[in-house]
């Protein structure tokens, strides 16, 4: 990373914000009084020994390069609405988005199927084009999104074949539930949703099996990249140690990650890691806007997201409060960064008027070449009738 101070100053600053409780820390802590977040946050803290978002951000810095891939997996079904909760495919959208501009990467996003649809339209909100595999890896301002199985086997079999085929150079879980030490998958309330979760996990084992950087953002302690805590869980959370359904063995998760974020919502953790990354690089455009902060929550709104306790689609992430609050805490999370970056267009930002690969005559070459087919097949469709 270009200046890992200043991604490191920034991130301890940022850290503390988001982990403050301003309502809850996922689910199960709706069920106590008691502050959750602050405790699990410090255990977190404790275990890493620096920023929790400055260490993903610098994992992405330092491994990801132009034209490689990162996985990124998110959506959680939520019940009896049985539909995805805003929190985590917001944060996906815009983590996706920082990405591209700041990385030169594809982001690749899975989910479950019936979330495709939603996570697209949030991506194209956030600026970036869902498009076919084979055009949007290393095609600028594209993504590609993918579902992902609910069936155990299947699974298994494709987190293998996701990761031959991409050969992406980070993985990372935003808000996506890890299944406990039975194998068993909780929301935050002990409710077993093992049947309608895709079973991300074993691209976390298998990712780090072969070395590869995994990141894991979370707010309750069931969430994959949490495992880290698990003891802590098991102790502050009501649901923690104990679920209620038949396994009896509570929502801890058991799926781990190299670095793990925490706070009081998972897309605060996502915005974190897109503060970092935009401090480290020095390039303060990485972090989304406020024009960009609207749209994706229209987006998925407008898709159907809804917060877990009222069901409402009304843009809320993770608990039914006046949108101000959100956008508070963004922009707090925004002016520090701008206050430590001061804006300069250099040669490889995406605002100033010389981007690279307009320099790079074989790359524009081989998008062109690549691409050609697709658009002259579509203007047959105009033109044959």
């Amino acid at each position: 990373m270009k200046n890992d101070e200043l991604s490191y100053n920034l991130g301890d600053t940022v850290d503390r914000l988001i982990s403050v409780q301003y309502f809850m820390s996922g689910g199960g802590s709706a069920l106590t009084r008691k502050p959750v977040t602050g405790v699990l946050y410090e255990a977190a803290r404790e275990k890493a020994g620096a920023p929790l978002c400055h260490l993903a951000a610098k994992a992405l810095a330092d491994n990801v390069q132009r034209g490689n891939t990162v996985l990124i997996t998110t959506g959680l079904i939520a019940p009896p609405y049985m539909i995805a909760d805003g929190d985590g495919p917001i944060a996906a959208a815009t983590l996706a988005r920082a990405i591209d501009v700041g990385l030169d990467a594809t982001p690749i996003i899975v989910c479950e199927g019936v979330v495709v649809k939603a996570m697209e339209a949030l991506c194209q909100a956030a600026g970036l084009m869902p498009s076919a595999p084979e055009l949007a890896v290393g095609t600028p301002r594209k993504v590609i999104v993918l579902p992902f199985p609910l069936d155990d086997d299947f699974a298994r079999r494709e987190a293998i074949r996701l990761l031959d085929q991409f050969k992406p150079k980070a993985v990372v879980a935003i808000e996506k539930l890890s299944k406990n030490a039975k194998g068993i998958y909780h929301n935050g309330f002990g409710i077993d949703v093992s049947s309608v979760q895709a079973k991300v996990d074993y691209l976390f084992d298998f990712a780090r099996d072969r070395g590869i950087p995994t990141i894991g953002v979370g707010d309750g302690g069931n969430e994959i990249g949490t495992a880290c805590i698990a003891d802590a869980v098991r102790k502050v959370v009501p649901t923690g140690a104990k679920c209620g359904c038949p396994c009896e063995s509570g929502i801890a998760a058991a799926t781990h990650a190299d670095y793990c974020v925490f706070g009081s919502k998972s897309n605060y953790g996502g915005f974190a890691i897109e503060a970092c990354l935009a401090a480290g690089l020095e390039r303060p455009e990485i972090f989304h806007s406020e024009v960009v902060a609207r749209r994706v929550h229209e987006a998925g709104a407008t898709m159907g997201l809804v917060d877990p306790f009222t069901g409402l689609a009304f843009g809320w992430d993770d608990f039914p409060v006046d949108q101000n609050v959100n956008e508070l805490v963004t922009n707090l999370i925004r002016y520090m960064l701008a206050v430590r970056v001061v804006p300069r267009w250099y040669k490889d930002s995406i605002m100033g008027p010389n981007q690279k690969w307009i320099h790079e005559r074989s790359f524009a070459e081989d998008l062109v070449s690549r691409w050609a087919k697709s658009i002259v097949d579509s203007e047959k469709e105009f033109f044959s009738k």
